[in-house]
């Protein structure tokens, strides 16, 4: 559970590492600032094809693209391929983007997830929807928010059952 800490007064946004990195260097966020040079996710070939390798594919990207909008505020690709019906993501994507407009940032908290490729299966009576159990392990994390002014640290596995609808493009829960 998050346990907001005052702190009193704005962060300070300077360099990860105590410096501007080199272009292409990637860079954790530290206390000092937020990440720098995170690469972003690329589309994977072969993603929207109904097959079972590519709905791995596309576990794998949403979740980059998680991950890339942690550090570094950039949600865009993050929310386009996330159902509004995932109320709880969509939140995760506002607050993420809200800590970043504010000059805060996030340290740590790099998603994974972990499925069980033997659950795969087609949903009963829908057409291009697939449901696979998994779970996501999100280690501490440290978010620096101006706004609200504290210091949140996070973490927390969870359990997830995911529907899939290949038309969509589109992560949700199911349940």
């Amino acid at each position: 559970m998050a346990t907001p800490t005052p702190v009193g007064e704005t962060f300070s946004k300077g360099f990860s590492g105590g410096s501007q990195a080199p272009e292409g260097e990637y860079r954790p966020a530290d206390d000092k600032g937020p990440a720098q040079n995170v690469p972003k996710p690329q589309e994977p070939e072969g993603m929207n094809l109904e097959t079972p390798e590519a709905f791995f594919k596309f576990i794998e990207y949403w979740n980059e693209q998680r991950n890339y909008a942690l550090q570094t505020g950039d949600v865009k690709g993050y929310a386009h391929i996330t159902s509004g019906a995932y109320t709880k993501e969509l939140q995760a994507i506002s607050y993420m983007k809200s800590v970043y407009e504010k000059g805060g940032w996030i340290i740590g908290g790099i998603r994974k997830i972990f499925y069980e490729k033997d659950s795969f299966e087609k949903v009963s009576g829908k057409d291009y929807e697939y449901s696979l159990l998994g779970r996501t392990a999100i280690p501490p994390t440290l978010i620096f928010d101006n706004e609200r002014r504290t210091i949140r640290t996070e973490d927390f596995t969870e359990q997830i059952n995911i529907v899939w609808s290949l038309g969509l493009s589109t992560l949700e829960p199911n349940g």
